[in-house]
């Protein structure tokens, strides 16, 4: 082989090799940059499974405050109710209806 040819085909080789070097950083690259990605994805999947269980928590907080109020007025009613009973109950009314039920 001439010495010409043979410097040729070195210099191609390197070139080559230098080629396949980049080629490799360049997957790489790809590669990190994939993972970055998929990381940022998960950490806002997160991010926004977080949102939704604070969200629903605080739904379920004025679920149970809301409630409140209205239970308390029920209560209210029901004391009331058995009190109007006890003195219906006390002026006679509540025997007469007990003895015509039974």
């Amino acid at each position: 082989m001439e010495p010409a040819l043979a410097a040729q085909a070195y210099a191609l080789k390197e070139e080559n090799d230098s080629l396949r070097w980049q080629l490799d950083a360049y997957r790489n690259e790809v590669e990190l940059l994939k993972q970055e990605k998929e990381q940022l994805f998960r950490m806002e999947e997160n991010l926004t499974k977080d949102q939704q269980v604070q969200f629903l928590q605080q739904t379920m907080q004025g679920m149970q405050q809301v409630p409140a109020p209205a239970l308390v007025s029920l209560f209210s009613r029901e004391r009331d109710v058995r009190m109007q009973w006890r003195l219906f109950a006390g002026k006679g009314g509540g025997e007469k209806r007990t003895a015509e039920s039974g």
